[in-house]
């Protein structure tokens, strides 16, 4: 195993190259005041890991405090070769021994493109009070250039027959009329809408093994004050597990996964968590020290799969008001516009009382599992 000194050291014997993002990823930390500058708000930490004790060589066993700001560990590149940290410093909480865990190492196999975009619900006011909803999904892009051509050649089919060609769908377009909006999905009779949905859901189920559909959905009660800042923290609490999931997935399959979300006028809150979560022990953890690229975020014009993101987290945020509203609003039968199971196996996250993740995978929504106990059983 080769091993080096200091930074500087490894930068000089391996003729870094300061351009590959790999590199970039880690020495953008270097610069002074970055560090110190860059703030750690992941709050979330996988139950694996908070379960997972160490032992310090005086024998004391203990659980790290994986969110700690730390320097990172994170893998380099030099001609083509991934150099990638075996080991970490660890302090034990006992006795305050500094000594060395071994990282964990899986081979790298190729990359995954990950598309996200988010949907939002007011859940109308009821006794138990107003609560908003917040789901967020990814979807990935095949890897197999000719699924990725076939998948996206049949939805332009589908486009071009029920909306027109060249159009960009959003949901929000679809159902909602807004003015202005060019180039998007024009408003169609609800009926012909939710059918244009479910033969969506059909096409994205006929591609299971090719592509994966990952869902994380939160309901929070609405304090008095809940404005922006408010607004930011749930889908926080909702995108921070999700993407987690996601890194933890892909590269225990050697994988390292590049995500593109929709570009908004605030993305600032998701730039500190990627930024922060790999200041962290819990960073080379999740990503089997494999490299991961900081998030692009781009135009929601700039990919389908955006558009396949934005279909799937509408339906769920969908699903989710209309039984709310069923079981304990005004007791209107849900009929939600598109039925979940439709999408086939899709990764759902959920969460528990005492705000704990759960996740399943399952063809339709999995209600009994994250809302045992409850109304919307």
């Amino acid at each position: 195993m080769t091993t080096f000194e200091t930074f500087n050291h490894l930068t000089r014997d391996l003729r870094l190259d300061p351009k590959d993002w790999v590199n970039a990823e880690h020495a953008r930390f270097r610069k002074p005041g970055v560090y110190d500058r860059t703030p750690q708000t992941v709050s979330y930490c996988p139950g694996w890991l908070l379960n997972l004790q160490l032992t310090c060589p005086n024998g004391h066993a203990f659980v790290p405090n994986w969110l700690a700001k730390r320097p990172p560990l994170m893998p380099f590149r030099s001609g083509g070769k991934l150099f990638r940290p075996g080991t970490g410093e660890v302090t034990c909480s006992t006795c305050a021994t500094l000594f060395e865990v071994e990282l964990p190492s899986v081979p790298r196999k190729g990359d995954v493109s990950l598309y996200g975009d988010e949907a939002m619900r007011d859940i109308v006011a009821t006794e138990h009070g107003e609560r908003y909803c917040v789901t967020y999904t990814l979807v990935s892009r095949p890897r197999l250039a000719v699924d990725d051509q076939n998948l996206l050649a049949a939805y332009r089919e589908l486009k071009k027959a029920r909306l027109g060609a060249n159009v960009k769908v959003h949901c929000k377009t679809l159902f909602h009329d807004e003015r202005g909006a060019a180039a998007t999905a024009k408003r169609l009779p609800a009926e012909q809408a939710s059918a244009f949905l479910g033969e969506v859901a059909d096409l994205l189920a006929s591609q299971e093994g090719k592509l994966v559909i990952l869902n994380c959905a939160g309901v929070v009660f609405k304090p008095q004050a809940f404005k922006a800042k408010e607004r930011a923290a749930c889908r926080a609490r909702v995108f921070g597990p999700l993407v987690q999931f996601s890194i933890e997935e892909m590269t225990k399959q050697g994988l390292c996964p590049q995500f593109y979300f929709e570009r908004t006028e605030n993305d600032g809150w998701a730039k500190e968590l990627f930024a922060g979560g790999r200041l962290t022990l819990m960073w080379p953890f999740m990503t089997n020290t494999l490299p991961v690229r900081s998030p692009e975020f781009v135009l929601p014009t700039s990919s389908e799969y955006l558009e396949f993101a934005d279909i799937v987290s509408f339906a769920v945020a969908d699903n989710i008001a209309r039984r709310a509203n069923e079981r304990d609003g005004d007791l209107t039968p849900a009929r939600p516009r598109l039925d979940l199971a439709r999408f086939g196996t899709v990764h759902y996250q959920g969460f528990m009382e005492n705000g704990d993740a759960i996740s399943k995978s399952s063809a339709g929504y999995p209600w009994q599992e994250f809302y045992k106990g409850t109304a919307w059983e």
